[in-house]
């Protein structure tokens, strides 16, 4: 890293112009001997790396963990920033809007959709 440098770690996290690290990345140390090193800011809203999903956040129970990874019984569309996660009705886990999940998505029992119990129940 030459002086003028802020973050150089050989073009990964940090900008072409080494003035500091790209947009969803958070780098530390280097010197004119050592790199710079970078990783994904998991929270910052914007998947890059090894993150299966980032939500803007890192609260758990909401689809996207603390670290970036899809949790059980949910679905994520990662396609966009931030991830837009939602639960899997009919994975037997009550999860964000569900108020019912009995393992099915029929009728029988919940409702379609998981909103409540199926009329009769």
């Amino acid at each position: 890293m030459v002086d003028a440098e802020t973050c150089d770690d050989g073009g990964t996290g940090c900008n072409a112009d080494c003035s500091g690290p790209k947009p969803g990345y958070t780098c530390t140390g280097g010197s004119a001997t050592s790199a710079t090193t970078c990783a994904t800011a998991c929270g910052d809203g914007v998947k890059l790396g090894a993150e299966a999903c980032d939500d803007f956040n890192t609260n758990a129970g909401d689809g996207c963990s603390a670290t970036c990874t899809i949790e059980a019984s949910w679905t994520c569309v990662v396609a966009t920033d931030p991830s837009v996660c939602t639960p899997v009705c009919g994975s037997g886990t009550t999860n964000g809007f569900e108020s019912c999940d009995d393992g099915s998505n029929n009728g029988v029992g919940c409702a379609v959709g998981c909103t409540g119990e199926a009329v009769g129940y």
